[in-house]
């Protein structure tokens, strides 16, 4: 398994998130720990680089029956091409 980590609210990735998340799905979404293991944990324990773990509506992970809905897929990709735009520059 990988190491925890903790993202503080205040950390200028978080505010950026929301502003996204709210601006494509008209409302905010809780912030909460998330009950399992993936790649930011280790973005946080090698180098210390927030990380935020969101995705599209998804079944059967890791198994012959994985699926994921486009049109949710579409909505994060969306979400994060507009967090990472308020994050690169600041706003």
């Amino acid at each position: 398994m990988r190491d925890a980590f903790r993202l503080e609210p205040h950390d200028p990735l978080v505010p950026a998130f929301q502003h996204a998340y709210e601006m494509v799905a008209g409302k905010t979404l809780p912030i909460g720990a998330k009950p399992f293991c993936d790649d930011g944990n280790t973005f946080w324990e090698l180098a210390k680089l927030p990380a935020i773990t969101h995705g599209p509506q998804a079944g059967g992970a890791h198994t012959l029956e994985e699926w994921v809905s486009i049109h949710d897929l579409v909505r994060v990709a969306n979400v994060y091409a507009l967090t990472a735009v308020d994050y690169c520059s600041g706003a």
